[in-house]
Parts: structure tokens; sequence; C-alpha cells
């Protein structure tokens, strides 16, 4: 069952708990660092409902490219959270914009750097993410 954890102007955290699986949706362009602390406190909330080996969904249809600040801060950080709680594998709806795209990947790079055992694949839609997930 899906619990939403929080839901802000910038973003959306929920966890599905029988299916281990943490839900993100970014929700256009995050400003500044001062998002911080809130995301990351969501981040450690929704880690305490969680058993490792768990999945990730990263929405990132509505995805706007943020300061490098905001991947520095927040993003990075929050991976490296997720990765040491016993994150398995990622998948990734990847926004239309270009630049989003981009963006997009070189977290995901970024992201390998941190655990490359992660099992990553990108998707066009909700739906094949979520069917790749419960494919496990």
């Amino acid at each position: 069952m899906k619990e939403l954890i929080s839901d802000t102007t910038s973003y959306e955290i929920g966890v599905d708990t029988d299916l281990n699986c943490v839900y993100y949706k970014w929700k256009g362009f995050w400003r500044n660092e001062k998002m911080a602390s809130e995301f990351l406190q969501s981040i450690e909330e929704l880690i305490l409902k969680l058993r490792p080996k768990f999945s990730l969904i990263v929405d990132n249809r509505d995805l706007i490219t943020s300061p490098n600040i905001v991947l520095e801060k927040l993003i990075m950080p929050a991976l490296l959270m997720l990765h040491n709680a016993g994150l398995t594998r990622s998948a990734i709806v990847m926004p239309e914009d270009e630049i989003a795209i981009l963006n997009t990947k070189r977290v995901s790079e970024q992201s390998s750097q941190i655990n490359s055992a992660v099992q990553r694949s990108f998707f066009k839609n909700i739906e094949d993410a979520e069917n790749w997930i419960k494919s496990f």
C-alpha cells in the first residue's frame, strides 16, 4: 500500500511497504538548497518504513533542471542515504525536455559512483517502471 510521506510544491515522496519501494516525483524547479532539511528528513522517515533490498521509482517527467547546488546539497546526500539503507534497484521515468534528460543522466552517473551494484533502468512511463520493479 502506498503511503505519502511528503508532498510539496517541488516534490512528492511516498513509500509502498508491500512492494518495498520508494516513489519520488519531481514537481518542477528546485530554486535553492533551503529545502534540504525538510527533504532529507522525509528521506530519513521513509527509510524507517523499508526493508533492505528496496527499490526506487523516480518520476522525472516534470523535472526542470535545477542549479548544481541542489544536486550537491539535496540529491546526492539523499541518494547516499538510500544506498546506505539498502537500495538495490532504481527505475527512472525520463523527462521529455532535452536539458532535463541530460541532468537525469548526470545524476544517474554520479549515483553509480556511490554504488555501482544498484540496477538502473530508464522508462518512458510509470507503468513500465513499476512493472520492471515488480518483476524481481
